[in-house]
């Protein structure tokens, strides 16, 4: 069902680029026929099956947890209590646990929406996003940090329209819902400085911390290389979504560059940005579980500022066609990934559908 979905997708977004270089006006029609079909995706969520996505089922164990006793539940880490209790609010504190299956993509597909629309971005954004591998691991599988995304992505839109303080609220926010999103701010940041001083910082930072004591002087290098090596002996539990996540990362990169590059134009902070985040992600994703989780904060905000970048350098059609491509790209790879997983093969999406 969601690769017939998603071949959908790929279908019409082709149609339009084909009738772009023709010189034919497709983007309305493009647009209608994109969303009448994303809209039929989100009501599938509604029935989607609980085994469709690895932590689901864990996210639905700790609710039920939860809701026997809001008040006196602590959760793995403060994150959860702060998730369940705004779940809850949007439940109108009725704490239905079957709820939590289409309460998390409305939640996150609405705050994403919201800030686009606020802010004027092309709506096909949402789509780019949404049909990636990452899009829809931030839909099924990865609640916690879908919830902080969303909300992260809001703040970066706040940032671009220089409203500082309401950035800080939104980031403090994205924060309780995930630990990851300073994680996440902090590489932006460092990522605006020249790729000529980033790029050999990390690689030099990486050489001292791994092959060598000397950072061990510094209070909490030990404790976060203790955190490497516990997770390294699980790396071949994640090395595909490590792989699929970085291929992604990298097709954007290397799409913008050449889109940039075709029209001579140079947008030097993002330049820095994408090259610069896109290499920190590169070397995140060796790492297991942390790779990931790095890989799926940036791609969003990545996809972003791209875009943005097209649009205030090249035109508004430029930067539509940059996102209609992407989908493509996107699609190709999510749907590469569903059909030769044999483990995604045995589970439907829609468990009403046979």
């Amino acid at each position: 069902m969601l690769v017939t979905i998603l071949a959908l997708f790929l279908f019409i977004q082709l149609l339009y680029l084909i009738s772009y270089k023709r010189n034919f006006n497709t983007k309305s029609i493009n647009d209608i026929l994109s969303f009448i079909i994303f809209l039929f995706l989100i009501v599938l969520f509604f029935f989607r099956n609980e085994d469709f996505g690895a932590d689901t089922q864990n996210y639905l164990n700790e609710f039920d947890e939860y809701c026997s006793n809001p008040s006196g539940y602590i959760g793995v880490d403060y994150t959860y209590k702060y998730i369940f209790d705004l779940i809850n609010f949007l439940m109108l504190d009725s704490c239905h646990i079957s709820w939590l299956i289409w309460i998390w993509p409305i939640f996150v597909i609405g705050c994403i929406f919201s800030a686009i629309t606020i802010f004027r971005v092309d709506k096909i954004y949402i789509i780019a996003l949404f049909s990636s591998f990452i899009g829809i691991e931030l839909l099924t599988n990865a609640l916690r940090q879908g919830f902080s995304i969303a909300v992260l992505l809001l703040s970066f839109c706040l940032f671009i329209k220089r409203r500082y303080f309401l950035f800080l609220i939104a980031v403090t926010i994205s924060f309780l819902f995930h630990q990851a999103s300073i994680l996440i701010v902090s590489i932006f940041i460092i990522s605006r400085c020249s790729i000529r001083i980033v790029v050999p910082s990390i690689v030099v930072g990486v050489f001292l911390l791994f092959a060598t004591n000397i950072l061990d002087v510094v209070p909490w290098v030990i404790e976060f290389k203790k955190l490497i090596y516990k997770y390294l002996p699980y790396a071949d539990e994640d090395f595909i979504i490590r792989i699929i996540s970085i291929i992604n990362t990298l097709c954007l990169c290397v799409l913008y560059l050449i889109v940039m590059i075709k029209s001579h134009c140079k947008d030097k902070i993002i330049n820095n940005i994408v090259i610069n985040a896109t290499f920190v992600c590169c070397i995140a994703s060796i790492v297991p579980y942390l790779g990931f989780r790095i890989i799926y904060g940036v791609y969003p905000l990545l996809l972003l500022l791209t875009y943005c970048s097209i649009r205030n350098y090249i035109g508004r059609v430029s930067s539509y066609n940059y996102l209609s491509l992407s989908i493509c790209i996107n699609i190709f790879i999510s749907i590469m990934w569903l059909c030769g997983s044999s483990h995604m093969n045995k589970i439907p999406f829609v468990s009403i559908i046979i």
